[in-house]
């Protein structure tokens, strides 16, 4: 079993205690404007800005969760209709997971499930960096799934080049 799928089943546990199976979702899987998105940060090679990313947001109620994809598309309807759906698309995997961090975020389980903006990114690396040095030490080897640059940056500044791997999807990286 996938983690998604381990997701999704916990995440069908707090619908269904919650009585959400029939409340409406809004997935709107169009394309945040990079200003949308992140607003203008004081780096600007962030892959929202340079257009190779998207993200898209889900709202329920008032609660906003967001998520990266490669195939935005618009989704409305029950949380229930957003569990029927088959993981087999990065479209359908994309709505699930904006759903599962509006909710969430709805249910106050989660915070912090829009993409921050303007310096945020960049204060957000160092705190992430600086947690992992207090929780793990100096000699930690450190893997980054996706590029990130405030992240890559803040990291690789704290613990050095050769203690942090990188991997992304853009062959160019």
């Amino acid at each position: 079993m996938s983690i998604l799928d381990e997701a999704k089943e916990k995440f069908l546990k707090i619908v269904t205690n919650n009585n959400f199976l029939k409340s409406n979702i809004d997935v709107k899987m169009r394309p945040l404007s990079p200003e949308e998105a992140i607003g203008k940060p004081k780096r600007d090679d962030y892959p929202l800005l340079l257009g190779k990313e998207v993200l898209v947001e889900a709202k329920f109620n008032e609660a906003k969760g967001q998520v990266f994809t490669d195939e935005p598309s618009n989704f409305s309807g029950t949380v229930r209709d957003v569990l029927s759906l088959k993981l087999d698309t990065n479209r359908n995997r994309a709505i699930l997971v904006a759903t599962i961090n509006a909710v969430l975020r709805y249910l106050n389980m989660t915070e912090k499930t829009v993409h921050c903006r303007n310096e945020e990114p960049e204060l957000c690396a160092e705190e992430m960096a600086y947690r992992l040095f207090n929780r793990y030490g100096e000699d930690l080897t450190v893997g980054l799934i996706g590029l990130q640059p405030s992240i890559a940056a803040s990291i690789i500044k704290r613990f050095s080049p050769k203690n942090v791997q990188i991997a992304d999807l853009d062959r160019k990286i």
